[in-house]
């Protein structure tokens, strides 16, 4: 990685950190101001749209948003939400889209983000050389209990983000300890149905207690997806975790998906649902759409056909 890049990184991560001091000190006032901030001064349409969103939610003085941020600065260890806020804006969407739109050549197809799982033989090599053509965004599908070998590959790169989905019976005590001291990892815990089981909420109890970033992330069908919109499972879902991801369920009729993206449009909009709820196919081909050309989201090897994860 160049010089340039590495100081502007160290300089970024220092902002955040003063970021989050000045919010926790003067609320919704500071956070406006370093919204208003990134506004003006980025120009890339990807962060600058993304930050002219929040602007515009962040305008009301009652937004339930800023709840939002205050629960993420009071449970998520600063040095986590500065890693992946800056790995995944700078290094992802400013950096790396930079470098993937140079060695694409105008002709090859390079991934911005991989999907893959924990048991990929030749993961440790994809992403040295991700990191080397300007792929810094995985998602990982954890078939077990987090591992060794996968700790070990997060520490080794700590300009990546990783974003593991792992089901909540594996997240035992000591896996999410071991989490903790890798700033640069969100955690989903896998749902295959809306129930809220004790798993759930024991291993929600874990990350919470390491001070990790982590969301619910649930597979929906067309029964499904009208449950998860409902008040009742929406509280509860939130006393779980700040975040859950919406996975259109392969069964999953298309006026069902369209429903469901709808809804949850409407929802952050009102920002009532007590969390921020994330529409992981629609939101992810709204990001894709505004890479550069001759980037994509690559699923690797056999995982494609049952990825939980897909797009």
């Amino acid at each position: 990685m160049s010089l340039d890049y590495n100081s502007t990184r160290t300089l970024a991560l220092t902002l955040g950190r003063r970021a989050i001091s000045d919010i926790r000190r003067d609320g919704l006032r500071q956070l406006r101001n370093y919204v208003d901030m990134c506004t003006l001064l980025v120009r890339d349409p990807l962060p600058k749209a993304f930050f002219g969103y929040l602007q515009s939610e962040l305008a009301d003085a009652d937004t339930p948003y800023f709840g939002l941020v205050r629960r993420m600065i009071s449970q998520v260890a600063e040095d986590t939400l500065c890693t992946v806020g800056v790995n995944l804006g700078l290094g992802s969407m400013l950096y790396g889209a930079g470098l993937l739109a140079e060695r694409s050549d105008g002709c090859r197809v390079l991934p911005w983000m991989t999907i893959s799982s924990g048991d990929d033989t030749g993961l440790a090599q994809a992403v040295e050389k991700g990191e080397w053509q300007g792929s810094f965004l995985w998602a990982l599908h954890l078939k077990g209990p987090v591992n060794s070998a996968v700790t070990a590959l997060i520490a080794r790169h700590p300009h990546s983000t990783f974003q593991l989905l792992i089901e909540p019976e594996y997240l035992q005590k000591a896996s999410a300890e071991a989490l903790r001291r890798l700033p640069n990892v969100m955690v989903l815990l896998w749902l295959r149905s809306t129930v809220l089981t004790q798993a759930v909420r024991d291993a929600a109890r874990h990350l919470k207690s390491a001070a990790a970033l982590y969301g619910l992330a649930v597979t929906l069908d067309d029964a499904s997806a009208g449950e998860i919109l409902s008040p009742v499972w929406l509280e509860e879902a939130a006393a779980c975790a700040p975040v859950c991801v919406c996975l259109h369920g392969p069964g999953m009729s298309g006026s069902a998906s369209a429903m469901l993206e709808r809804e949850i449009r409407s929802c952050r909009v009102r920002g009532d649902a007590g969390m921020l709820l994330v529409d992981w196919q629609g939101d992810v081909r709204g990001i894709d759409s505004r890479m550069p050309p001759h980037t994509a989201v690559t699923v690797r090897g056999s995982l494609a056909s049952d990825c939980p994860l897909r797009v």
